[in-house]
């Protein structure tokens, strides 16, 4: 999501800068505790055409923003077929989002097309300088129709040209680096700084997630990562956070621990390595996000693995999620916070029944590490001498329900 002070706007891994910086996911091992996973779905040649679910997220600040069933519709016209489909039967997965820019004054929205089993099968970027995001719709709709189905859009009914549309640069290769598909090649060997020539040409910032392949525990369940958070530096916007299955009004979101360089904002700067925030987001009308989401100092929160964990419960009276810390497996077990429909920034939009069913859904983890572009909200990583992060450590994530 585009970083805001609360962790307000869509988590997604960004790239684009002067320079390559190596964010790395470390170890990582899924767990699931009497879940069972459910096998992915992939599209085969001379089979029907492929379908897709729907992401599509919008900063709080952008309530004029079409919702996700105007962009649902606008791409099955366009296509002349249903091709926007719930997650459980979609071939492809289709994130989206947007965000104002300042620089020049206008929209950038960015789609990222993946696979059955979370693989990125291509990101385009659109950019518009409309009044109102609204002028996206149109461009929106035809680049995920192509990304979708290339061939039948090719033959669909005309629009309107993109507003300065174009796919995202991909960096050219560079000798020096790892050649594509050799994931295992680090082009800085035992964590020296990186330096642009080191790795001359590809002019770039990278970023990752990593995510499950499904939703596991329906209505009541509980997530734990076993991790080691970076210290802060500018640009960086790691997290570990969970979502559920829904893509459209009733999209909830649980960040269990997002982090900053300046983690009090643009404006009010805290390069303070000791805090982070855990804020929950859901889709009704409009988005929305709790408040008051700062954490308790926790002294060794960059130098040690600790436990993260997110419950939720739609059984509960009211619908809650609830989110916790240890200080290392075994350890007590510290309640940071319970959420509710009432919880601040959610009480008067979300309603008990909205909650309970965003609640009722099964939720899938991910282990992000983004890079935050300079914004209205946070420093990009061109504020940094050096973009030289630690790594996201994960020993584990593990899913449990009764």
């Amino acid at each position: 999501m585009d970083a805001r002070p609360q962790a307000t706007g869509p988590r997604a891994a960004s790239t684009g800068a002067r320079r390559r910086a190596r964010s790395r996911l470390a170890t990582l091992a899924l767990a699931a505790c009497l879940v069972t996973t459910v096998p992915s779905r992939a599209g085969a040649q001379g089979a029907a055409p492929r379908t897709a679910s729907l992401s599509w997220v919008r900063p709080a600040d952008a309530d004029a923003c079409f919702p996700t069933r105007a962009l649902a519709r606008a791409v099955d016209e366009r296509l002349g077929r249903r091709v926007i489909v719930s997650a459980s039967d979609a071939d492809l997965s289709v994130e989206a989002s947007v965000h104002p820019t300042s620089e020049p004054i206008g929209w950038r929205a960015v789609v990222t097309l993946r696979d059955a089993v979370g693989r990125s099968l291509g990101t385009r970027e659109i950019t518009s300088d409309g009044p109102s995001c609204d002028s996206l719709r149109a461009p929106l709709a035809v680049v995920i129709a192509v990304l979708v189905d290339p061939e039948a859009s090719l033959s669909a009914r005309t629009t309107r040209p993109l507003p300065r549309a174009a796919p995202a640069a991909t960096p050219p290769a560079a000798a020096p680096c790892a050649p594509p598909g050799s994931p295992t090649s680090d082009p800085y060997p035992g964590g020296a700084a990186e330096h642009p020539a080191k790795c001359a040409g590809t002019n770039y910032y990278s970023g990752a997630w990593m995510k499950a392949n499904g939703y596991y525990a329906p209505g009541k369940g509980l997530m734990m990562f076993h991790a080691r958070m970076p210290a802060p530096v500018q640009g960086m916007f790691p997290a570990l956070w969970a979502r559920n299955e829904h893509g459209d009004q009733y999209y909830g979101e649980a960040d269990l621990i997002e982090t900053w360089w300046d983690i009090g904002g643009k404006n009010n700067p805290t390069n303070n390595s000791r805090l982070f925030s855990s804020t929950t987001h859901m889709v009704t009308d409009a988005w929305y996000h709790t408040n008051g989401n700062s954490s308790p100092l926790i002294e060794n929160l960059t130098t040690a693995f600790h436990v993260w964990e997110v419950e939720w419960d739609a059984a509960a009276s009211p619908a809650a999620i609830r989110y916790y810390y240890r200080d290392a497996p075994g350890a007590a077990r510290v309640l940071l916070r319970t959420v509710t429909y009432q919880s601040a920034g959610l009480s008067g939009n979300v309603s008990a029944a909205q909650f309970k069913t965003i609640v009722s859904d099964g939720w899938r983890p991910y282990i992000d590490f983004a890079v935050q572009p300079d914004s209205v909200w946070h420093v990009g990583p061109d504020a940094a001498a050096t973009y030289d992060p630690e790594d996201v450590q994960v020993e584990s994530v593990v899913v449990c329900k009764p």
